[in-house]
């Protein structure tokens, strides 16, 4: 099913697309067209999965984009929660914690992700 250039069909294309946006394979299999079994077919092919893998870190950098893009509107939100003197005691504390914990995690992200890249530049350097 492969086109002349090395790509994959329209078809296979369009089953990725649905199985990132469908709550199942038959589902997305239905959208897309295509049987169950040829999806499940699909599904154990390595050059599939490697461009359905791609699809999905495609979609999730996206996502984290968007996020990124929020997160400031989100905690300046959060924030007027807490400050609210009309807010409850219970959610000016989940606001507080809620900052908080976003604060960590992204922080933990970035400090993730400069690990392995760290880690990723010392394997390339030595060859593996």
């Amino acid at each position: 099913c492969m086109t002349l250039n090395g790509t994959l069909s329209t078809k296979k294309q369009a089953a990725i697309a649905a199985l990132l946006t469908s709550p199942s394979i038959t589902e997305a299999a239905e959208a897309s067209g295509i049987g169950r079994s040829t999806m499940h077919r699909w599904l154990e092919d390595p050059e599939f999965k490697q461009a359905l893998s791609a699809a999905e870190a495609d979609a999730i950098s996206s996502a984290v984009r968007r996020m990124i893009g929020d997160m400031s509107d989100n905690l300046a939100l959060m924030r007027e929660i807490r400050d609210d003197p009309g807010s409850s005691a219970a959610l000016k504390l989940r606001a507080a914690a809620l900052v908080d914990a976003s604060l960590l995690r992204w922080r933990e992200a970035a400090t993730l992700e400069e690990r392995l890249v760290a880690i990723e530049a010392r394997l390339t350097s030595e060859g593996r």
